[in-house]
């Protein structure tokens, strides 16, 4: 005759309630810390984001200048937060109708210029001339978050 076995020698299966209930609180705890340091990031994330659209439209319109010979006008417009690249006509300056137009895809918005040692507050729209040759001046663009 065989003796039916105790409870306890039995393997465990799963977990216990006090068990879950622990990792289930240490994953909300981890979640909500990543998620409040997270907020700082994106911030500086939008700001980065739009200075770095910004600067493929000038290379952009660098590209365009190079391969057509003529000067390009890159203008960032900074309340609505649209870049547009277009090519200036001959001695007119006129800008041409075959533009290029983008909106930022961020709530960065550029507020100051630095333009060849000139410092300035944007309001409306800022323009950089890029030459038949791909050169522009120097410049300085500051992004600030809007939200």
């Amino acid at each position: 005759m065989t003796l039916p076995r105790p409870c306890c020698t039995f393997p465990r299966r799963g977990f216990t309630l006090l068990e879950l209930l622990a990792v289930t609180t240490l994953m909300a705890l981890a979640v909500t810390l990543v998620t409040l340091r997270l907020d700082g990031f994106t911030s500086a994330g939008s700001v980065r984001s739009a200075a770095s659209q910004v600067g493929s439209y000038v290379r952009l319109a660098q590209t365009e200048a190079r391969m057509s010979g003529r000067p390009q006008l890159v203008e960032i417009d900074s309340d609505r937060g649209d870049v547009r690249v277009s090519a200036l006509s001959g001695a007119s300056r006129q800008v041409q109708e075959n533009a290029h137009s983008f909106t930022l895809a961020s709530t960065a918005k550029l507020t100051e210029v630095w333009l060849e040692h000139e410092h300035r507050e944007l309001e409306g729209v800022f323009s950089i001339r890029v030459d038949g040759n791909g050169r522009f001046p120097k410049c300085a663009l500051l992004f600030e978050s809007q939200g």
